[in-house]
């Protein structure tokens, strides 16, 4: 007679369990929060990319291949895209803004004594641009149009009153714009053109 003996119990046929998938994931949505919160925030933000792209590998070798894999992808394509997309967001975001002072600055400028006429070969309009703002303009560009007696633009031309010497507030500062000659010039416009 045999002795009774305990069950034995059956290996686990599951696969391992790991949470290395999920650790990963929450990694890159951490960083990615602190990365829209702020480009500077790099230090904070690389290393947990860094954690998210190691943890794809340790769910791998777990044998999560699919969520490793899933996660490594995301890991290397959405930081990047993320980060050159808010990259290029604040440039345009900066840009707007030197723009919008550069406008604001130039509705500062007021134009005196202009006058436009027809000698020899050549149209001339020459005048005076002054600085009526609080802060130093730099590249002021003066256009002309020159028309005939129905209005219609004949001719255009420019040239920068102020380069990048700049003009002080309450400054002033000459300008001549010189065109070829058309006798049907009977009329002239001209104005500040912002770039």
């Amino acid at each position: 007679m045999t002795e009774p003996t305990e069950p034995q119990q059956k290996p686990d046929a599951r696969r391992p369990r790991s949470r290395a998938a999920i650790a990963g994931w929450l990694c890159l949505a951490i960083g990615l929060v602190l990365m829209f919160i702020s480009l500077g925030f790099f230090l904070i933000y690389g290393p947990l990319f860094l954690a998210s792209f190691i943890l794809s590998i340790v769910a791998m070798a777990h044998r999560k291949i699919a969520a490793g894999v899933v996660l490594l992808v995301v890991t290397l394509a959405l930081p990047t895209i993320s980060w050159i997309g808010l990259f290029v967001m604040n440039v345009n975001s900066t840009m707007q803004e030197i723009k919008d002072e550069k406008k604001s600055a130039l509705s500062a400028i007021a134009f005196e004594e202009v006058r436009g006429y027809i000698d020899g070969d050549y149209m001339y309009c020459k005048g005076k641009v002054r600085n009526n703002g609080t802060e130093e303009v730099d590249f002021i560009k003066v256009e002309v149009e020159w028309l005939d007696s129905a209005g219609k633009v004949l001719e255009t031309d420019h040239t920068y009153a102020v380069a990048g010497e700049g003009l002080r507030p309450g400054g002033a500062k000459t300008f001549e714009i010189m065109s070829p000659a058309d006798q049907r010039m009977k009329q002239y416009r001209y104005y500040i053109r912002e770039d």
